[in-house]
C-alpha cells in the first residue's frame, strides 16, 4: 500500500458513506450539529506566499435515529403547540404538583446513590458481605427506559469539513446553506417542502446556538418559513453546559492549599494541573474525576459520623435495613 492508494480508498469510503446518509435521512428522523475546527498550519521554509498561520473551519455531523418508535417531527404541529403554550402558561400550582409527583422518585434514587457509594467502597468490601443478596441493594427500575439494541441504534455521519468560520452570524448562515447543499436539499421546491413539513433540531455550544438564534431573530420578517429559518430548533450541547458548571464550581470552591477548599483536597489526592480552569486537553476529565473522588470521600465521612463508627468496615455489622435507614438520614442531612 502506498500513500495515494490509501487516499483513494478513503475517498471511496467517504462517497459510499455519504450515499448511505442521503438514503437514511429520507427514511428516518435525523438531527445535526456543528462546531468550529481550528488548525495550525506550520511551514518549514517560509516564503511570501508560504507562511505559518492559524486557520478556522467547521465540522458538521448528522445523527440518524433508526428507532422504530421514533416519529419525524412536524413543523405545523410544533407551531401549534407553541401557540397553545403561549396562551396557557404553566402555573406555580402545576409546578408544585409536578414536584410532588417526582419528589419520591428523586428521593428514592438519592438514597440508593448514597447506599451505592458505601457498597462500592473498598473499606466495606461488599463482595464478602453476608447479606449482599438483599433486594435493598438491587438497582432501581428505570422511570422511562430508552430502547436499546441494533434496531434502536443511532447512526452518526460526518459531513465534509468546510473552510467556513462559525463565530459570526454570516458564517452560520453560510454553514446552513453548505450543510443543506451536502444533504441535497437545494432546489426551491425541496426547501419549501422541508421548511413546512419538518423540524430540524441542531445542537451546538453556547456560541453556535447564540448565532443561530440571532439569525432567526434578524430574519423573522422574511417572506417564507425557509428564509425565516423557522424549521430550526436550537439545542445546547450538554457537554459544554457540564463544563461551564464545573468551571463555576472550580471558581467558587477552589480555595487555597492551606484552607479547606478543593485545592486542599487535590493536594491530598496528589492531583496536578487543576489550579486553573481550561477547556483544552484533559482538564475536564481530571476535574470531573477529582470532584467525584472528593464527593465520595465526604460521603464516606458522613457514613462514619452518622453511623457512629470510625471506619466503613464496622458498618458491615449492620443489617441491610439499618444501612438503608442510615442512607436516608444522610440524604436528609445533605
Amino acid at each position: 500500500m502506498n500513500q495515494s492508494w490509501v487516499y483513494d480508498a478513503l475517498d471511496t469510503l467517504a462517497v459510499l458513506v455519504h450515499k448511505a446518509m442521503l438514503n437514511d435521512i429520507k427514511n428516518y428522523p435525523w438531527f445535526g450539529s456543528h462546531d468550529n475546527l481550528n488548525i495550525t498550519h506550520r511551514v518549514f521554509e517560509q516564503r511570501l506566499s508560504n507562511q505559518s498561520h492559524f486557520d478556522s473551519g467547521t465540522a458538521g455531523t448528522i445523527f440518524v435515529v433508526k428507532d422504530p418508535s421514533t416519529v419525524r417531527l412536524n413543523s405545523r404541529e410544533l407551531q401549534a403547540q407553541i401557540a397553545l403554550g403561549s396562551k396557557s402558561l404553566i402555573t406555580l400550582e402545576e409546578i408544585y404538583a409536578l414536584n410532588s409527583v417526582a419528589g419520591p422518585r428523586i428521593h428514592q434514587r438519592a438514597v440508593y446513590k448514597v447506599l451505592s457509594i458505601l457498597i462500592n467502597s473498598p473499606g466495606f468490601d461488599f463482595e464478602s458481605y453476608t447479606l449482599r443478596g438483599d433486594p435493598l441493594f438491587e438497582p432501581l427500575p428505570p422511570v422511562q427506559q430508552l430502547p436499546t439494541g441494533p434496531n434502536s441504534a443511532t447512526t452518526q455521519y460526518m459531513l465534509n469539513t468546510v473552510h467556513i468560520e462559525e463565530a459570526s452570524y454570516e458564517g452560520n448562515l453560510r454553514l446552513l446553506e453548505e450543510w443543506f447543499r451536502q444533504l441535497r436539499i437545494t432546489s426551491q421546491d425541496e426547501q419549501i417542502k422541508f421548511a413546512i413539513d419538518n423540524v430540524l433540531i441542531w445542537i451546538g455550544d453556547q456560541l453556535t446556538t447564540s448565532r443561530l438564534r440571532g439569525n432567526q431573530k434578524y430574519r423573522c420578517e422574511d417572506h417564507n418559513s425557509w428564509d425565516c429559518i423557522e424549521y430550526l430548533v436550537k439545542q445546547i450541547g450538554f457537554f459544554h453546559a457540564q463544563m461551564a458548571q464545573e468551571h463555576s464550581i472550580h471558581e467558587q470552591h477552589y480555595g487555597t492549599s492551606k484552607g479547606r477548599g478543593l485545592a486542599f483536597a487535590f493536594n491530598l489526592l496528589n492531583r496536578r494541573g487543576l489550579s486553573k480552569p481550561s477547556i483544552k486537553g484533559t482538564f475536564h476529565h481530571h476535574l470531573q474525576e477529582g470532584l467525584l473522588h472528593v464527593s465520595e470521600a465526604l460521603f464516606h465521612d458522613l457514613w462514619c459520623v452518622l453511623g457512629r463508627v470510625d471506619s466503613l468496615e464496622k458498618l458491615r455489622l449492620c443489617s441491610p435495613a439499618e444501612l438503608y435507614a442510615l442512607a436516608e438520614r444522610i440524604v436528609l442531612a445533605e
